[in-house]
């Protein structure tokens, strides 16, 4: 699972206009990134949940 282009438009609409393009793009990466990394993160608790009520 991946965090997308669907909370990308989100963060968009959270910020004011007047941020240039390119530290838009930096900061929705970064964001993207962090999104991911806590997903992964999350994924790899539910499944050793998963292991242990087995």
């Amino acid at each position: 699972m991946k965090a997308g282009p669907k909370q990308n438009v989100f963060v968009l609409k959270c910020y004011p206009q007047r941020i240039p393009n390119e530290s838009m793009k930096q900061i929705i990466k970064n964001r993207t990134e962090n999104a991911n990394r806590i997903l992964a993160h999350w994924n790899q608790y539910t499944e050793r949940i998963r292991f242990l009520m087995k």
